[in-house]
């Protein structure tokens, strides 16, 4: 069911990580960042997965494909821009703390995510 653009969803399962889909958007380095957290299924069928930076508390929620979706309450989702939901992610405090490497890292996934 939509709601102005929002799909619902509800939780299916919080027991078998997935970490594919973050994997594909950040690469091999910068995963360690986030904790799994559940699996959620949209009404339209599209399986997401809840990510949780451990610092920021910033969810990340990534279709199979990579696409970004925000939880909006009311267990609905909205599609939204990957580049933007990476950004919120890692502000800009906290990439300043971030080691080179990883920092490289960000500034790649954040050039792919804007293709």
């Amino acid at each position: 069911m939509y709601l102005r653009g929002r799909l619902k969803g509800q939780m299916t399962q919080g027991d078998s990580p997935d970490w594919e889909p973050l994997e594909l958007v950040l690469g091999d380095v910068l995963p360690g960042w986030f904790m799994w957290m559940f699996e959620v299924r949209l009404d339209n069928g599209l399986i997401l997965n809840a990510y949780k930076h451990h610092q920021t508390r910033q969810y990340l929620h990534l279709s199979r494909d990579g696409s970004a979706f925000r939880f909006c309450g009311n267990d609905s989702y909205l599609h939204v821009d990957l580049a933007q939901s990476i950004q919120e992610a890692f502000p800009d405090r906290e990439v300043e703390r971030l080691p080179p490497e990883q920092r490289l890292a960000l500034e790649k996934a954040l050039e792919e995510a804007q293709w």
